[in-house]
């Protein structure tokens, strides 16, 4: 919308050049919350092309509650509880309860000042457990950590939308306490994870997943920081080939396609993805003694842009997505109309 900015020029042309210099920092603030999100946020350097960020899956998270238009709440809060025959609840794994014993509930999610924080607690009396399989009296038992789901709460968000191939980056400060915090993307064929991190290790853990039944294939590398101590960037290049892992914007470690489906850890065909953001207990890392907090400054995911000719679903985002910005309406041979880029 450009009628902000232009108010915004009509009210500064009054004005000295001294009052210009003192309204400077206002009109910085106003206009980069005013630009459109592709426009927000810089281009990473080592992304080559025209590139741009999906508005349906990326979050500064400015407002005072998470935007649910974006996000599904994990677990038994969410809108996907006991839901595993929706097709968005199914891909995106939503109705996932969480690793046993922590248990995801919505009152752990938290946004303020400019931050989502999913909050991890010790918290045995919470009114969720016991925690009984759906329509039954009898316990859950997760069957990943085969026990059942008691003590500690943690949270979990996960994208609405979901995506095929770009490079997805969260700015994040590690949850000071022995629990992972992670960050990762899932559909129905497989699970790219940009790291589990557990406390102030200072090791940055990337997996694919196919095979459940196994281990999945990881790369690791070591870090120079204490992730607890302060934000920094961490995100994955998800091509046709493989992924590659990126820490504070240096790459740190990649996956071949080739390499994982040896392990048995890639499929053969890929498949959409939606993002998550969790905190776990892992019971063979030890479990928590105090509450912690894993905060995320931003998620965002790039795609490349559309070349002329391709076509894209709505009018606002062929201007997103169109390399041109640019779009035209063309009727295809059924004689229906769709959005094509110029």
């Amino acid at each position: 919308n450009i009628k902000p900015q232009l108010n915004m020029v009509a009210l500064l042309g009054p004005l000295s050049g001294f009052q210009l210099l003192l309204a400077f920092p206002v009109v910085v603030l106003f206009f980069t919350l005013h630009l459109p999100v592709s426009f927000a946020a810089d281009q990473p350097s080592f992304l080559k092309g025209q590139w741009h960020l999906d508005s349906r899956l990326g979050d500064e998270f400015k407002g005072s509650s998470l935007n649910k238009k974006k996000w599904l709440v994990g677990g038994l809060d969410g809108s996907c509880a006991n839901n595993w025959d929706n097709k968005v609840c199914s891909a995106s794994s939503a109705p996932w309860e969480g690793r046993a014993p922590s248990l995801f509930v919505g009152d752990n999610i938290v946004v303020e000042q400019g931050k989502l924080k999913l909050k991890s607690r010790i918290d045995p009396r919470n009114s969720h457990f016991p925690v009984y399989e759906h329509g039954s009296k009898k316990l859950l038992i997760d069957p990943d950590s085969n026990s059942k789901y008691e003590k500690y709460t943690t949270a979990a968000v996960v994208s609405k939308a979901s995506f095929r191939y770009g490079y997805f980056e969260t700015r994040a400060k590690i949850a000071d306490v022995t629990l992972s915090s992670a960050f990762w993307a899932i559909g129905e064929c497989f699970e790219i994870d940009v790291f589990e991190t557990v406390g102030n290790e200072r090791v940055v853990s990337s997996s694919t997943h196919h095979d459940y039944g196994k281990d999945g294939y990881t790369k690791s590398s070591k870090v120079s920081f204490n992730p607890t101590a302060a934000f920094h960037t961490y995100g994955a290049l998800w091509s046709k080939s493989g992924v590659q892992f990126y820490v504070d914007g240096n790459l740190v470690h990649s996956i071949s396609k080739k390499q994982a489906q040896k392990k048995k850890q890639w499929p053969k065909k890929d498949c959409n993805m939606h993002v998550w953001l969790d905190n776990e207990v892992f019971s063979w890392e030890g479990m928590p003694k105090k509450n912690g907090s894993f905060e995320i400054d931003y998620v965002r995911v790039w795609s490349q842009c559309k070349k002329s000719g391709s076509t894209c679903k709505s009018k606002r985002r062929c201007k997103n997505e169109c390399c041109s910005g640019k779009y035209k309406k063309k009727k295809n041979k059924k004689k229906k109309k769709t959005l094509m880029c110029r």
